[in-house]
């Protein structure tokens, strides 16, 4: 199995997209949109020195091309260990999974590169305030936020997630941290798994937003 664009396929598939992402990036910059985003895989099929400079490669390539647009790309990384358990089929080496590598990986490849920061990720990789607070805000494209319960880490699984204020992530010192230095960008909720299929669309929107929003005014931030 090969891993997907931009990170799978050979060099001639990948050079071959550039040019449609080209397109793409123009037309999300004139409907405002400025960000774009890519999962960072926490494995690689070779040794993590040898990948991440494969990575690098095509990211700064990719940076290039949307630089064009004055589009900026966010990597997210995965720091759930679900996504770091080898496959037989498939082989693995470990590769990426913490903020402070995303954000050297990030700098690496261009200045309009940065980090989805995704605080279940961020919680789950062992990630604390200090990674936060050594961050460059400008490196922060946009941020992800749901909760966690406790449980064995083996046991984690991405779609366990709860709505804000729900687990025990420490989200109040999660949001202060990036109040200081400086983040100003999106917040998103993503609490997989945590809506009920019968719950309707507005009720969905409505919940994410009042929870959201009730630990930002505990952090003193909204």
């Amino acid at each position: 199995m090969s891993r997907p664009l931009p990170f799978g396929g050979s060099p001639a598939i990948f050079n071959d997209a550039l040019p449609k992402l080209a397109e793409d990036a123009a037309f999300s910059a004139a409907a405002g949109c400025r960000a774009m985003m890519v999962v960072l895989p926490p494995t690689g099929p070779v040794p993590k020195d040898e990948y991440r400079q494969q990575v690098r490669d095509r990211v700064a390539a990719i940076s290039e091309v949307l630089r064009k647009s004055d589009v900026r790309l966010g990597l997210e990384f995965l720091g759930v260990p679900q996504f770091r358990i080898p496959r037989p089929d498939v082989p693995s080496h470990p590769f990426i999974w913490t903020l402070p590598e995303t954000l050297s990986l990030a700098q690496a490849c261009g200045a309009n590169i940065g980090v989805v920061l995704d605080v279940w990720h961020w919680h789950h990789s062992g990630g604390t305030r200090a990674d936060i607070l050594a961050a460059d805000a400008v490196r922060i494209v946009h941020v992800h936020v749901s909760d966690a319960k406790p449980m064995p880490p083996e046991d984690v699984r991405d779609d366990m997630r709860v709505m804000p204020g729900e687990g025990t992530i420490e989200l109040v010192g999660f949001f202060q941290a990036l109040h200081k230095i400086g983040y100003a960008g999106g917040v998103s909720p993503e609490p997989l798994g945590r809506i009920p299929a019968s719950m309707s669309v507005d009720d969905a929107a409505r919940l994410a937003l009042t929870t959201t929003i009730g630990v930002m005014k505990k952090a003193g931030v909204a």
